[in-house]
């Protein structure tokens, strides 16, 4: 499959799910409200997030700048993809997807809904989306596939 149209079914795989998700919660769910799945482990929480991935750095004053850097970093990942290595495709197709889909928010709503909250063994995970998993096993397979080119 070629670069492009991996890149074109992946968005179109990713972006519909991410979106139609952060719909959802933010249609059924009131800000900071927080609906258990799973007892102790599992709940919808929405949150409007102006930080960046994971709630990092949502008390930055220079907040703003996330708009422009996520633009630059889309039009690098599309350009650099017509020479990326082919093993490195998916992954770099997943993380277009997923910062193409919190840039969505950003620009619509001033922030990224986040609505996934994870509790285990005592611990906390911020709350995330579709979008942010997206990047993280798109982040994870391109260091995969870099490491895997340097054992060759």
């Amino acid at each position: 499959m070629s670069r492009y149209l991996t890149l074109a079914v992946t968005l179109g795989i990713v972006l519909p799910l991410d979106q139609g998700s952060k719909f959802l919660a933010s249609s059924l769910l009131s800000p900071y409200e927080t609906c258990p799945v799973i007892k102790g482990f599992f709940n919808l929480t929405l949150i409007f997030n102006k930080g960046a991935l994971f709630g990092m750095g949502g008390g930055v004053p220079l907040s703003w700048l996330f708009v422009p850097v996520s633009v630059i970093a889309l039009a690098f990942i599309f350009f650099y993809l017509r020479s990326a290595h082919q093993n490195e495709t998916l992954a770099l197709s997943l993380i277009f997807s997923g910062a193409l889909g919190n840039l969505i928010d950003r620009l619509a709503r001033g922030a990224v809904v986040d609505f996934l909250d994870f509790h285990l063994a005592g611990y906390h995970w911020p709350a995330f989306n579709l979008a942010d998993v997206a990047i993280t096993v798109g982040v994870g397979l391109f260091i995969f596939s870099l490491l895997r080119r340097r054992r060759r």
